[in-house]
């Protein structure tokens, strides 16, 4: 534990790898991202699940939650939206992502993931 705490923070949020640059806060939900398909696939089988259902669910709800995080960043924040708006909205890499957004995004796409397959929405949550 001692070891972590002489770990200097970066001067940036970015790295330089050659051409590519690898911002920390994508490759920190990246991370996230793939240990929570990780942790529900592993729940999931174990209680008799498919595995590929958390992968199709996981699918759709990492670009539907991309999506309304973008809208969600637009309504809220429209000054900040780069001109002309109407090529802006799209502009993600130009910054402006909104947490809740995501959120709603991603829960609508993994209520429906789940509804379509008919699995047992209660065993999905987990209840």
């Amino acid at each position: 534990m001692s070891l972590l705490a002489y770990i200097p923070s970066p001067h940036s949020g970015s790295v330089n790898v050659g051409p590519l640059v690898i911002h920390m806060y994508g490759l920190t939900l990246l991370v996230a991202i793939v240990a929570c398909i990780w942790l529900t696939g592993k729940r999931w089988v174990a209680q008799g699940g498919d595995w590929d259902l958390v992968m199709r669910v996981a699918v759709w709800g990492v670009a539907f939650g991309v999506v309304g995080a973008r809208a969600y960043h637009d309504i809220t924040s429209w000054n900040e939206v780069p001109s002309p708006k109407w090529k802006g909205i799209f502009e993600v890499w130009q910054g402006g992502l909104g947490i809740w957004g995501s959120r709603r995004g991603s829960a609508g796409s993994a209520t429906g993931g789940t509804r379509s397959c008919s699995a047992s929405r209660p065993r999905c949550r987990g209840g």
